[in-house]
């Protein structure tokens, strides 16, 4: 036509062909295939990636099961998975943890007490209490946990009066502190130090835990004498001294400033003097961190009372419950001491009232 300029062609015919908007922005079924078939593959190779790195790191800890997996481990351990394993101090953050778990003889508490450990990502903690006696050092049955235990021995005591042995320290270590540990040492079934190498110091954690109130005065001044040889055998690096000690401090007196922060659990008006075993046993700890020039590191971070506390009464059913200043059913008897100087290389201190465990104490965790 004369219109098109060409002979027997409309202008209709000129248009280019347009996809439907129903069918725009899919793909063919053969490029489906192809793209889900690639994905499948990368994922299969993702696992056999992560299969041969856990099998490396397992060279410098335990023999791989299989000659299969200790040939993969031999040829794919590189020099970074070496050097993980060769690792000889703790580098980076560091956390520790303190809690009194009235006994692990019960089946199946230790296990409790591990999972919480690595639901915290806790590298050492430090328990007490464990009414185990003798002291040893096992692995756990799950192979990650190193635990040192440190108990009365059976010519130390003798249960003359018909009680329970309700005392007992312990440390327990990740793969991480386990490498970087430089010893230990057993002092009695109520004080523990162990000593650790980090990259720019040495930690040494004293794990105690002190008699309570009601016992005679000879066996709490025993303990704390215990303590203090300990802390004098310290000479250089960082010292941890973390447990249970069962001194309540209710408040802050005058002249306390320099061992005692203004940061505590003020549950009621309390005046020096008013509980004579309780002052007895506050006034041991005061004593100690004078003596050793030590600060009370728990007291020096600001929290909610909820993650201050460290005990809750025997007629506090729920661990959870509210706390109200006006009444005495919860209050911090674990604290955690260190020099002075070294106050700065504590980040913080908290308590977590969440960790579940057949305790009425919770978990506090210093972090490095």
């Amino acid at each position: 036509t004369p219109s098109s300029g060409v002979a027997g062609v409309t202008p209709a015919e000129f248009q280019p062909v347009r996809t439907p908007k129903s069918r725009r922005g899919q793909r063919s079924p053969a490029t489906t295939a192809r793209r889900l078939e690639s994905f499948k593959e990368r994922r299969r190779e993702g696992r056999r990636l992560k299969r041969r790195l856990r099998s490396s790191r397992t060279v410098g800890d335990r023999r791989p099961s299989t000659s299969k997996g200790q040939a993969a481990a031999k040829t794919f351990a590189g020099p970074k998975t070496a050097n993980r394993t060769e690792q000889k101090c703790v580098d980076g953050e560091m956390k520790i943890g303190y809690w009194n778990v009235e006994g692990l003889a019960t089946s199946g508490k230790l296990k409790m007490v591990t999972w919480q450990m690595m639901r915290h990502g806790l590298d050492v903690l430090a328990i007490q209490e464990t009414h185990l006696r003798g002291t040893k050092r096992f692995r756990t049955e799950n192979g990650r946990m190193d635990v040192i235990l440190s108990g009365a021995t059976d010519q130390s005591y003798n249960n003359n009066s018909g009680q329970r042995y309700a005392a007992g320290v312990g440390l327990i270590l990740n793969d991480r502190a386990r490498r970087a540990l430089i010893g230990y040492e057993a002092v009695s079934d109520r004080v523990l130090t162990a000593q650790f190498r980090l990259k720019s110091r040495k930690l040494t954690i004293i794990c105690v835990y002190i008699p309570q109130s009601m016992l005679p005065v000879e066996v709490r001044r025993e303990a704390w004498d215990l303590v203090d040889a300990e802390l004098e055998k310290m000479r250089g690096g960082q010292v941890l001294l973390l447990g249970d000690m069962n001194a309540r401090l209710r408040s802050r007196q005058p002249g306390e400033e320099d061992v005692i922060g203004r940061h505590m659990l003020q549950t009621r008006d309390w005046r020096e003097g008013e509980d004579d075993d309780g002052d007895l046993n506050r006034a041991m700890l005061i004593q100690t961190l004078r003596s050793h020039d030590l600060f009370l590191a728990n007291t020096a971070f600001q929290h909610r009372p909820s993650h201050t506390v460290t005990y809750r009464d025997l007629s506090v059913r729920d661990p959870l419950a509210p706390i109200h200043p006006l009444h005495c059913r919860f209050d911090v008897l674990d604290h955690v001491a260190t020099p002075t100087k070294w106050l700065r290389g504590v980040k913080d201190i908290r308590v977590y009232r969440g960790a579940d465990l057949a305790s009425h104490h919770y978990l506090g965790v210093v972090t490095l």
